[in-house]
C-alpha cells in the first residue's frame, strides 16, 4: 500500500494539498452539536498568550509540555485603523521544566503552502535538531490554514469543496491538450467562488502577513530574537522573515530551499522543476544496479533500457487508461501526478514507482496500481469549522496563499495562453511539467493579490547568518534555489546532501553529517565551509 502521507503537503502545487490531507488539530464532536468543532474552538482568543494543555494523547507530550493558545493579531497590519482581527492558533512544545526560558523560541513551518506546522511540532522527536536539542518549539498556524481565524475558504459547503477536490484529483490531476479548456473553466469557477466567499479577507492571507504574525507572537512572548526552521515553502516564509525583520533573526535553518525571487515573480516551471527528471535518472541507474529481484522495472540493457520502459508505460497510459476491477481506472492524469508526488521520497517509493510502471506495461494491475486508484477516490477529512460562521479553512488554502503571493494572475485567459502554458511547462519534466500547468491555470484565474508582497529582488540582505540545505537532485526545490538564496544573504552557509528527493527529511539516509553541521550552527554559530557536501549513500532499492 502507498501511505496517504506521501500525498500530503508535498509540494508547491495545487494538488499536493488536495489529496488525502490530514488536517490538524483533531476534531471533537460534542453531544448535541450540529457542527463539528476543533480543539481551538474551545479556546478564547485574547490580546495576550494564555496557554492551556492540549494534545496530551500525542507521543510528543511524553517528552515536552504541549500547550495551545489563541492570540489576537491585526487582520491588516498596514492599516492600524482597521478593527478586524485575526485569531492565531498556536501550539508550543515546552521542552524545559521551567515556566520560562531565556533561550529564543524556534518557530516551525513544514511548507505547502497550506501545511499545518502543528503536525511537524508534534513529531519533533523524529527530526534532526534543526532547532537545537532543548529549545522550545512554536507552531503558528498560517492564515487560510487549519484553526487560524478568520477562515478563507473558496466554498461555502463541503459538497462544493468535495466536488472540486474530486475534479482536481481524478479528472485534472495534470494538464493535457484535450483537458485545457475544462481545467480553465473549473479554475475560473473556483476563483469566482473564492472571491465571492472570502474576497474581503483574501488580501490578508499571504506570506508577508504570516511572517508578521510570527513576529507578533515573539513580541508577546517577550523575545527580541527568534529562531526558525522551515522546509520547502517554509523556506519562503523564512526568507520573508529575514527580509522584513533582519534584526530579529537568531538561528535559521532552511531545508529544500525555494528561490524566493522566483516565488514572488514566477511565471514558468523551468526553475523549480529543473531537477525533477534527474531524480528519475537516479532511479533508472539504481534499478539497473539492483537487478530484477529488487526492481520490478528491471530489464537488461542498463539504465537506458529501464528509462525506455518507463517512457513506454507513460505512452501507453496516455493512449488508454488501465482498467482496475472494482475500482475504476488508472488514468494518465492520476498516473502522472502520482509518479511526480512519489518522486519526492524515492528512498521510500522508488520500488513503488517502478512497480506501477511494470504493471502498466503488463496491463495487470497489482497492489500499487490499486492503491493509487483508491487514493483518487479519497477525500480530505472533514475540515475545521468556525463555530461562528460555519465556514472552514480547506485544502484551497494553498491556492489562496501561492496565487495571492505570486505574479501569475492574468486579466484575460484564452486558448492561446492555455496552450502556451502547456507548451512551455509540460516538456520541463516528464511528470512534474504537466502538473505545474494546473498551478499556472489556477493562479492565472485567481482574482486578488496579497496586499503585502515582496516586489524587489532579494540581494545583499544583511541579517544573522542563515544555514541553507539542499539535496543534490530535488524534484521541486533544486539546489539552484539554495544557491540563489545563499548569494542573496551574505555570510550565510550552504550545505548539500548528496541524495535525491525533496528535502533532507525524505532522503532515507544516514543524517549524521547533516545533523553534525546543524548542531554546530545552532549551538555555536559555525557554518560549513564553501562547497561542503554530505555523502548520502542512498540505496533506493534496499532489500
Amino acid at each position: 500500500m502507498i501511505p496517504t502521507a506521501v500525498f500530503t503537503l508535498l509540494g508547491l502545487q495545487l494538488l499536493s494539498c488536495v489529496v488525502a490531507v490530514s488536517i490538524y488539530p483533531r476534531q471533537l464532536q460534542e453531544p448535541g452539536d450540529d457542527i463539528p468543532v476543533n480543539t481551538f474552538a474551545r479556546i478564547t482568543s485574547s490580546d495576550e498568550l494564555r496557554w492551556q494543555l492540549c494534545y496530551q494523547d500525542k507521543e510528543a507530550a511524553e517528552s515536552a509540555v504541549i500547550e495551545c493558545a489563541k492570540l489576537n493579531a491585526p487582520l491588516d497590519y498596514t492599516n492600524p485603523s482597521d478593527p478586524r482581527v485575526a485569531k492565531l492558533a498556536i501550539v508550543r512544545a515546552r521542552r524545559s521544566k521551567h515556566e520560562y526560558r531565556e533561550q529564543e523560541p524556534c518557530f516551525l513551518n513544514p511548507g505547502g503552502p497550506g501545511g499545518d506546522p502543528i503536525q511537524l511540532l508534534l513529531t519533533f522527536g523524529d527530526l534532526p535538531p534543526f532547532c537545537g536539542d532543548s529549545t522550545d518549539l512554536y507552531a503558528v498556524v498560517p492564515r487560510a490554514v487549519g484553526a487560524t481565524w478568520p477562515p478563507a475558504p473558496c466554498f461555502r459547503d463541503n459538497q462544493t469543496r468535495s466536488a472540486w477536490v474530486t475534479t482536481f484529483t481524478k479528472e485534472f490531476a495534470v494538464a493535457t491538450e484535450d483537458s485545457l479548456g475544462a481545467i480553465d473553466a473549473a479554475a475560473a469557477a473556483a476563483a469566482d467562488d473564492c472571491f465571492s466567499v472570502s474576497g474581503d479577507v483574501m488580501p490578508h492571507m499571504g506570506t508577508v502577513s504570516t511572517a508578521r504574525d510570527i513576529v507578533h507572537v515573539a513580541d508577546r512572548l517577550g523575545f527580541r530574537k527568534l529562531n526558525f526552521y522551515g522546509t520547502s515553502y517554509g523556506t519562503v516564509l523564512g526568507t520573508t522573515l529575514a527580509v522584513l525583520f533582519p534584526d530579529r533573526i537568531g538561528r535559521m535553518v532552511l531545508d529544500g530551499v525555494v528561490d524566493a525571487n522566483a516565488w514572488w515573480s514566477v511565471k514558468t516551471a523551468a526553475g523549480s522543476l529543473e531537477d525533477a527528471d534527474l531524480v528519475l535518472e537516479e532511479i533508472h541507474q539504481q534499478c539497473s544496479d539492483a537487478g530484477k529481484e529488487r526492481c520490478p522495472l528491471w530489464a537488461p540493457g542498463g539504465p537506458t533500457a529501464i528509462k525506455e520502459r518507463l517512457l513506454e508505460a507513460n505512452r501507453r497510459i496516455k493512449e488508454a487508461p488501465l482498467e482496475v476491477p472494482g475500482l475504476g481506472q488508472l488514468t494518465y492524469p492520476l498516473w502522472a501526478r502520482s509518479m511526480f508526488l512519489l518522486s519526492y521520497a524515492p528512498s521510500i517509493f522508488a520500488k513503488t514507482m517502478t512497480a506501477l510502471a511494470a504493471q502498466v506495461l503488463s496491463g495487470v494491475p497489482g497492489e500499487e496500481v490499486r492503491s493509487v486508484t483508491t487514493v483518487s477516490m479519497w477525500e480530505p477529512e472533514p475540515p475545521l469549522v468556525d463555530p461562528n460562521t460555519g465556514l472552514v479553512n480547506g485544502a484551497e488554502g494553498l491556492m489562496m496563499i501561492s496565487c495571492g503571493d505570486g505574479n501569475m494572475r492574468l486579466p484575460h485567459v484564452d486558448d492561446e495562453i492555455l496552450k502556451g502554458f502547456l507548451r512551455e511547462s509540460a516538456p520541463v519534466a516528464l511528470f512534474g511539467g504537466p502538473s505545474w500547468v494546473i498551478t499556472q491555470i489556477t493562479c492565472a484565474r485567481h482574482k486578488i493579490a496579497a496586499k503585502e508582497r515582496i516586489t524587489r529582488k532579494l540581494e545583499n540582505i544583511q541579517t544573522s547568518p542563515i544555514l541553507f540545505i539542499c539535496n543534490t537532485a530535488d524534484p521541486s526545490t533544486p539546489c539552484s534555489g539554495a544557491e540563489v538564496m545563499h548569494a542573496a544573504f551574505p555570510g550565510s552557509g550552504l550545505l548539500r546532501l548528496d541524495v535525491v528527493g525533496h528535502t533532507t527529511q525524505n532522503s532515507g539516509t544516514n543524517m549524521t553529517c547533516v545533523t553534525d553541521w546543524v548542531r554546530k550552527y545552532v549551538g555555536q554559530g559555525i557554518l560549513p565551509p564553501d562547497n561542503t557536501v554530505c555523502e548520502g549513500n542512498q540505496d533506493l532499492f534496499a532489500a
